[in-house]
This record gives structure tokens, sequence and C-alpha cells, in this order.
């Protein structure tokens, strides 16, 4: 169990990092404006929309599957975390609590 849920948080965070590079090379390689906090617009990225990494992939389906991973691999965190409440009791959901509990 301490190699799966190793495993997992691993691949959560690279998801966590990964998703945002995609997004911003789908953004500049299909050319769509980027509004950032505040409204600040930015209309092109010609930076990313010329270089050869923008045309190695279709980075909208790259993006889109990324996301799709991260939230199953985000479910199936909840369900084990909830598995380990009820079935194991054995304390790991009430350690993640930011606060302790008095028992």
């Amino acid at each position: 169990m301490q190699m799966a849920a190793r495993l997992a948080h691993g691949a959560l965070w690279v998801l966590l990092l990964a998703l945002p590079v995609t997004a911003l090379l789908t953004l500049g390689s299909e050319s769509h404006p980027l509004t950032l906090l505040g409204g600040v617009r930015v209309a092109q990225m010609p930076i990313i929309a010329d270089s050869a990494l923008a045309k190695l992939a279709d980075w909208g389906e790259v993006h889109q599957f990324l996301g799709d991973a991260i939230m199953w691999l985000a479910g199936l965190h909840a369900a084990a975390a909830i598995y380990h409440h009820f079935i194991l009791k054995d304390g790991v959901l009430a350690a993640m609590l930011p606060f302790k509990r008095s028992t």
C-alpha cells in the first residue's frame, strides 16, 4: 500500500505540473488568446507558436487526456482515503487533517 500511495502521489504532482504546461502549449499552438487574472489579455504567444515543440502533438488532446487522468486519479485517491477510514480504521484519513482531533 505504501508503494501504491507513493506512486499515486508522484503521479498527482506530475499531472499538477504538466497540466498548466500543456494548457500554454495548446493556447500558443492554436493561437487562442490567454486571459490572466485581472483581465490582462495576451493575444499571441509567438514564442510557443513558432517553436518545434508546438508542432509535436495536438496539445489540446494531450491536455484533455491529462485532465481526465488527474480527475480519475484524484477520485481513486479519495476512495482509498475512505477505504482506510471506514474499512481499515487505521487513522490515515485523520492524519491528513490540518488539525488534530482529541480522542
